[in-house]
């Protein structure tokens, strides 16, 4: 399989930003009132789907080695496993308060580098001005929202006026043109992952694994998405989207944006 996909203009470029930003700013503007529903993050050896919701105090039953991972509106995360028979836990006290949601996952991504480790959080990675853009700049997770458009990005100067991508198993490749002066190029439908999915991109004489992971059409609330991208170890795009949420007023200090 080879597609050469040409055009990518700026104005398809700006639309695909202007996009983006609405859609960011209807998160930060939503006075949606607070759920105190679960979310389902990752389901396995059960029959729920990725955004599901899932009701405290509802009847759960797990066979062994089953596993699922649920969010609540607060940012805190639970994960059940099997096996498990018993009550979805209460998230009552959970109400949306801003200052401690942010804290919580300030506290949450710390934690999570700690576990999958600095290089493959991508924690030293550089800093993306758009939480949806897909750094190929080094391996590791991305997150995808199924409802949000994304566009590959690079910290650097393009090393080359191609960007090849394949998957693991060679099976295809797409060679997509990257204009010298652009840092990103959005992301065709044909080549939008799925779920699991490992591609190889190619930056300059370097080749990086990218493992996808798919957001929830769903799943629009501010600390959810934060939640999620934590969870699911896409710490450099948290990074981005505590930015929008948690501007801070210097490089040493970090602001908590009022309730």
């Amino acid at each position: 399989m080879n597609l050469l996909v040409r055009g990518m203009n700026a104005r398809s470029c700006y639309r695909t930003a202007i996009l983006a930003l609405a859609v960011l700013g209807f998160l930060l503007g939503s006075t949606v009132q607070a759920s105190t529903d679960w979310i389902v993050v990752d389901a396995r050896g059960v029959p729920l789907s990725s955004g599901a919701h899932l009701a405290p105090g509802a009847a759960l039953k797990l066979p062994e080695g089953a596993r699922v991972t649920l969010i609540a509106r607060s940012g805190r995360t639970v994960t059940l496993r099997g096996l498990f028979e018993g009550l979805v836990p209460r998230v009552e006290g959970e109400q949306e308060d801003t200052r401690r949601a942010l804290s919580a996952l300030i506290a949450a991504r710390q934690e999570r580098i700690r576990t999958i480790g600095v290089v493959r959080s991508g924690e030293k990675a550089a800093r993306l001005p758009d939480p949806w853009l897909i750094d190929i700049s080094r391996p590791g997770p991305r997150c995808l929202h199924q409802s949000l458009p994304a566009a590959f990005w690079l910290p650097h100067p393009v090393k080359s006026p191609v960007l090849a991508i394949w998957p693991t198993d060679r099976s295809w490749r797409i060679d997509l043109d990257w204009p010298a002066n652009r840092d990103r190029l959005e992301i065709p439908d044909a080549l939008r992952p799925s779920e699991g999915q490992t591609l190889i991109a190619v930056d300059g004489d370097r080749e990086h694994a990218i493992t996808f992971t798919l957001i929830a059409a769903g799943v629009m609330h501010p600390v959810l998405l934060a939640a999620w991208l934590i969870e699911k170890g896409c710490v450099q795009q948290a990074d981005a989207l505590l930015d929008l949420l948690n501007p801070p007023t210097d490089s040493k200090s970090v602001r908590l944006v009022p309730r």
